[in-house]
């Protein structure tokens, strides 16, 4: 029982690692940002291409950890 709750969380680590570092990746990627007279401007160009792939896989992600917590609550008994 320990090691599947120990996997689980692993599992569940990873994903929510990987989840921050792709939703960091893609905002990078749909902002423009210039330094005009000592301000940050940012101009929002949108999701598309590469950056419309990564809500494709921070999904996939979020439903591994759903899944992997559903199977480790119905199997502690």
């Amino acid at each position: 029982m320990r090691i599947l709750i120990t996997v689980g969380m692993i599992i569940i680590f990873v994903s929510v690692f990987f989840i921050f570092l792709t939703g960091d990746a893609m905002f990078r990627n749909a902002f423009d940002c210039t330094t005009e007279a000592g301000r940050e401007v940012c101009v929002f160009r949108g999701l598309t291409g590469p950056p419309a792939f990564g809500v494709f896989i921070v999904a996939f992600f979020i439903m591994i950890d759903i899944l992997t917590v559903y199977l480790i609550v119905t199997n502690i008994k």
